[in-house]
């Protein structure tokens, strides 16, 4: 019975809520219920024994009570509950203080402790404050007058006798004990939860793992099984090309070669994504000649921009610039962010600069190409991404670059800024710290 009471007030609340606050709403649920109970009896007794306003104000507290639980059951929530509750135990308290008793006794004491902890676990800690100095205040000023002998009312104080004390301490002292071993059991059951949780969080970080290793294993497999032939592909068409006089013969060999090694490209580029994802990137860091390497890069893709008519320069504001990394890394990131500066401009030129501050290396490629929209820049760096999609797509590509540079340049401890504007260029910012 006691059950389907307590589901149909507070059904509703519970619904939803993780432990701990589903434990404070049975908590408030059965501290109504248990004082509705506790003042009816109060009711019955004082009004058999005639004593009219006391059973008064027993009953009138019963209807607040119950009042109470449909009032939280309407709102479906116990804040505005607890602040009622506690308002009225804290007017209690004090009026207890300063009219009725005139003094601080036992039982006070024990109710101010319980308006304490109540404040503190079910309000904010600032509310809770708020609570315990009105009621402290209220206390301290009694026991101040009380101690110079200040008579602040002309009531009468009610002389409450040492049963009827031990009584309210008692029953005061039940509720304490009785938040206490609820508020142990929801925290009890909190870390039961959590440990269950990070159980479950353990085992599927490491099935995650485990899928990520078996794909990492795969794709070196498939990738040594498909690197294999198009390395021969690659070197039978460079063998027709010079063997042949057949100027086309030629072309269709130099088109075979340049498939193959594009196609070979895609697959190391997956692979190296895939073993970042995986496995991460184990390095062995050295001291390396920025300038010497943005030029050797710009000397390698040299060719490619003259043949499509754009200029391509490097600007070197210090002679000796460098930073910590590997040549492998610096020579991959160099060549996908300059390489794609050439291949998404027309006209103009690339203009790649180098310059160094106390903490920072900064390499710069600036490009008078299509640019980036705004609405793709965000997604600039995502693996497989390219603005321009499907078969009629502008350019070529797998979209992995710029994504496998910017993991390369986190693992150095940098970061890749990006500006752009469709129509009018993009400009590459290569932040890398000059400390090891």
């Amino acid at each position: 019975m006691y059950k389907s009471i307590r589901k149909y007030f507070i059904g509703d609340i519970t619904a939803g809520m993780n432990i701990l606050d589903s434990a404070k709403v049975r908590i408030v649920f059965d501290i109504i219920l248990f004082a509705s109970l506790l003042t009816g009896i109060i009711g019955i007794y004082t009004l058999y024994l005639g004593q009219f306003s006391i059973a008064i104000r027993a009953f009138v507290s019963l209807v607040i009570m119950m009042g109470l639980l449909f009032f939280s059951k309407s709102r479906g929530q116990i804040t505005t509950t607890v602040h009622i509750l506690l308002s009225l135990s804290c007017l209690s308290v004090l009026s207890n203080v300063f009219i009725v008793i005139q003094e601080v006794d036992y039982s006070t004491i024990a109710l101010f402790f319980v308006n304490v902890i109540f404040g503190f676990y079910f309000l904010s800690i600032r509310t809770g404050f708020i609570y315990l100095i009105i009621q402290a205040i209220g206390i301290l000023v009694v026991m101040f007058l009380n101690y110079e002998g200040i008579q602040w009312t002309s009531f009468q104080p009610e002389v409450i006798t040492p049963p009827e004390q031990a009584l309210a301490f008692f029953v005061v002292l039940v509720l304490i004990i009785y938040m206490l071993i609820q508020f142990h059991r929801a925290n009890n059951q909190f870390s039961s939860h959590l440990t269950e949780s990070n159980l479950m969080l353990k085992e599927a970080r490491d099935s995650a793992d485990e899928m990520s290793r078996l794909k990492t294993h795969f794709l070196a497999n498939m990738s040594h099984e498909i690197r294999t032939p198009i390395n021969g592909i690659i070197g039978l068409s460079e063998l027709i090309g010079e063997a042949t006089q057949n100027q086309e013969v030629k072309k269709m060999a130099d088109m075979q070669l340049e498939s193959s090694r594009r196609l070979l490209n895609t697959i190391t580029s997956i692979l190296k994504l895939s073993k970042m994802e995986a496995e991460g990137e184990r390095i062995e860091l050295k001291k390396l000649d920025i300038n010497y390497l943005v030029n050797s890069t710009v000397k390698l893709l040299k060719p490619l921009a003259d043949k499509k008519g754009i200029e391509l320069k490097s600007t070197f504001k210090k002679s000796d610039i460098s930073c910590y990394a590997t040549e492998d890394i610096m020579y991959q990131i160099m060549n996908n962010i300059i390489g794609n500066g050439i291949k998404f401009t027309d006209e103009g030129s690339v203009e790649i600069s180098t310059d160094q501050n106390e903490n920072n290396v900064e390499i710069q490629v600036v490009d008078t190409g299509i640019g980036i929209s705004e609405d793709f820049l965000p997604k600039i760096f995502n693996a497989f991404e390219q603005e321009s999609r499907g078969f009629n797509r502008d350019f070529e590509g797998s979209g992995l670059g710029l994504s496998i540079s910017k993991r390369y340049i986190e693992l150095l401890g940098g970061e890749l800024i990006v500006q752009s504007e469709k129509g009018k260029g993009t400009t590459f910012k290569i932040r890398l710290p000059h400390h090891h």
